[in-house]
C-alpha cells in the first residue's frame, strides 16, 4: 500500500470514520453496522478489495430501511468514496462525495458540522488530483462553518486552517500561508499535547513559508522550538532534525551568526552520514550548505573542496548533466570568479554552456544566459572581441525568444555595447552607442523613471561620450538623479 493509501486508511480508521449511531436492534441496521465494523477490520489489514463489497451491501441495506436521502446514509457514502479513492477509481469516488455533500446539506443545513466534514473530504480529494484551486474553495467553506458552529479554537478549525495553508504554500502564496499557519498553531498548543506531528508539522510549513518571504529572522525563534521539540520526542540524532538545523543555520547566517551557523550545520552533516550512510544526496546538500559558511568566512580553499566533493556526489548519484550538477558548477564558478581564477571558471561556464545546449536546445533561455556569463568572463580576462560574440549570440536568442523590446534584449545590448567599448576602436564607439541608446530606450519604457538599470545604461552613455563634453554631461547628470533618488527611496523605507 502506498503512503497515500495509508493515509487514506487511517483517515477511515482512526479517525473513526467508519461508525453507526446506536438504533434499535431492527435487523438491516445492526446488519448494516456490522459489515462496517468488518469493513474497517479488513481496512486494518490492509484488504481493500474485501471491504468495497462490505461497504456496498451496509449502504444497500441503510437506502432500503432509511430511504436514499437519509442523513445515516452519508457517513457510508463518504466511507465507500474513500476506499474508492484508495483504489484509484476517482470519477466514482468524487460521485460518492457529492451524493453525500447533498444528503447532509438538504437533511442537516448548509451550515451543520457534519456538512463541513464531507467538504473537507472532498478538499482533500480534489487536493489528491492536484487539483489545488478547487480543492481551496472547499476548504475555506468548510473552516467558515467550522469557525461558526465549532468556536475558533476547535480541534477541526486547526485541521482546516492548517489543509488551506498547505495549497497556499504549494501554490507558492506564502503571505496567504503564513497567517493560516500561525493561526493553526494557536489552536493546536490548546488542543493538542506539545510533542504531537500537527504541532511540529505546522512550525516546519510555517518557517517554510516565511523563508521565501525573506523572514529568516522571524522563523529563527520558531525553528528553535521546532527543534527542541524534536529533540525531546524523536531523539538528538534522528534524521528530521538535520533539516531543521540546516534551517536555523540558513537563519542565523544570515543574521551573522557564522560560527553557531556552522555548528548546526556540521551537526546536520553528522546526522545524515550516521542515518543515510556517507554517499547520498543529503550529504552532497549539507557539503554544499558548509562551503557556502566558509565562503562567507573567507575560507575560500575549504569552500572549494567542499564544493567539489558535493559536485562529485551528485554527479555519481544523479548523472552529470542533473539540475543539482549545474547548481554545484554553478557555485564553484561565482567561488573562482570571487578569488578572480578566470583560467579555472572557464572550463566550467563552458561545461554548464554544453549542458544547457545539449539538454534544453541551442535556443533555450538558459543557453543565452550561459553565453552572457562566458561573454563576460571573457571581458574579465580582456578577450574583448571573444567577450562580443558571446553575447552577440545571447543577442540574437533573445531577441528571437522575447522580441525586439523585452528587458533581457536590453540587458544583451549593454553588455555587447560594453564588449565594443574596450576594444578602444572609433567604428566600434560607434556600434556601442548605437546599442545603449536601444538599450536606453527599452529600459525606459519597461521601467520605472528611477530604475537602477536606466542609471546604468546612461553611465555607460556618459563614459563613452566623455570626449564631447555637451552629450557627456548631459547623460552623466540624468544618472545621478536617478542614483540620487534611488537613495532617497531606500532612506524612507528604512524609516518605515
Amino acid at each position: 500500500m502506498t503512503s497515500t493509501l495509508k493515509l487514506l486508511a487511517i483517515q477511515i480508521i482512526s479517525a473513526g470514520l467508519i461508525t453507526a449511531p446506536v438504533f434499535a436492534a431492527t435487523g438491516p441496521l445492526t446488519e448494516a453496522k456490522q459489515l462496517e465494523a468488518q469493513a474497517t477490520k479488513h481496512l486494518n489489514a490492509k484488504n481493500i478489495d474485501t471491504a468495497i463489497p462490505l461497504l456496498r451491501r451496509a449502504l444497500e441495506l441503510l437506502e432500503k430501511k432509511l430511504g436514499p436521502a437519509h442523513p445515516r446514509l452519508a457517513s457510508t457514502l463518504g466511507n465507500l468514496a474513500i476506499v474508492q479513492q484508495m483504489k484509484g477509481r476517482n470519477a466514482e469516488a468524487l460521485s460518492l462525495f457529492s451524493r453525500a455533500l447533498k444528503i447532509r446539506e438538504k437533511a442537516l443545513g448548509a451550515e451543520h458540522p457534519k456538512v463541513a466534514d464531507t467538504l473537507n473530504n472532498i478538499g482533500g480529494f480534489l487536493q489528491s488530483q492536484g487539483k489545488q484551486k478547487k480543492a481551496a474553495a472547499f476548504f475555506r467553506r468548510a473552516l467558515a462553518i467550522r469557525e461558526k458552529k465549532l468556536g475558533r479554537y476547535h480541534l477541526k478549525v486547526g485541521r482546516s486552517l492548517k489543509k488551506l495553508a498547505d495549497i497556499y504554500r504549494l501554490q507558492q502564496k506564502y503571505s496567504q500561508a503564513e497567517p493560516l499557519y500561525r493561526r493553526a498553531l494557536a489552536v493546536f498548543d490548546k488542543t493538542l499535547p506539545p510533542g504531537h506531528t500537527k504541532i511540529t508539522e505546522t512550525l516546519e510549513f510555517l518557517t517554510l513559508s516565511m523563508f521565501p518571504q525573506r523572514k529568516f529572522l522571524s522563523a529563527e525563534p520558531l525553528l528553535k522550538r521546532l527543534l527542541a521539540l524534536q529533540e525531546k520526542y524523536l531523539g538528538k540524532e534522528h534524521i528530521v532534525i538535520s533539516k531543521t538545523l540546516n534551517n536555523l543555520a540558513i537563519s542565523l547566517r544570515i543574521k551573522g551568526n557564522l560560527p553557531v551557523a556552522e555548528g548546526l550545520l556540521r551537526r546536520s552533516l553528522a546526522i545524515v552520514q550516521k542515518n543515510l550512510g556517507p554517499n547520498n544526496l543529503h550529504v552532497a546538500v549539507g557539503l554544499n550548505n558548509l562551503a557556502d559558511i566558509y565562503q562567507i568566512q573567507g575560507l575560500l580553499p575549504k569552500a572549494e573542496l567542499l564544493y567539489i566533493a558535493s559536485m562529485k556526489m551528485r554527479e555519481k548519484i544523479l548523472g552529470d548533466r542533473s539540475p543539482q550538477v549545474l547548481f554545484s558548477l554553478n557555485n564553484l564558478t561565482s567561488l573562482y570568479l570571487k578569488q578572480r581564477k578566470y583560467d579555472k571558471a572557464e572550463p566550467i561556464l563552458k561545461r554548464v554552456l554544453d549542458i544547457h545546449t545539449k539538454t534544453l536546445g541551442p535556443k533555450h533561455p538558459r543557453v543565452a544566459s550561459s553565453l552572457a556569463f562566458l561573454g563576460n568572463l571573457y571581458l574579465r580576462k580582456g578577450e574583448f572581441e571573444k567577450s562580443a560574440a558571446h553575447h552577440q549570440r545571447a543577442l540574437e536568442i533573445r531577441e528571437k525568444i522575447y522580441g525586439s523590446d523585452h528587458p533581457e534584449v536590453a540587458k544583451s545590448l549593454h553588455q555587447l555595447a560594453t564588449s565594443y567599448i574596450f576594444q578602444v576602436d572609433p567604428g566600434k564607439f560607434r556600434e556601442a552607442a548605437d546599442l545603449l541608446k536601444r538599450a536606453l530606450r527599452i529600459r525606459q519604457k519597461k521601467f520605472s523613471k528611477n530604475h537602477p538599470a536606466i542609471a546604468l545604461t546612461l553611465e555607460s552613455l556618459a563614459l563613452l561620450y566623455k570626449t564631447n563634453e555637451r552629450d557627456g554631461k548631459r547623460f552623466s547628470e540624468r544618472a545621478k538623479i536617478i542614483r540620487s533618488n534611488i537613495k532617497k527611496n531606500k532612506k524612507k523605507k528604512t524609516k518605515r
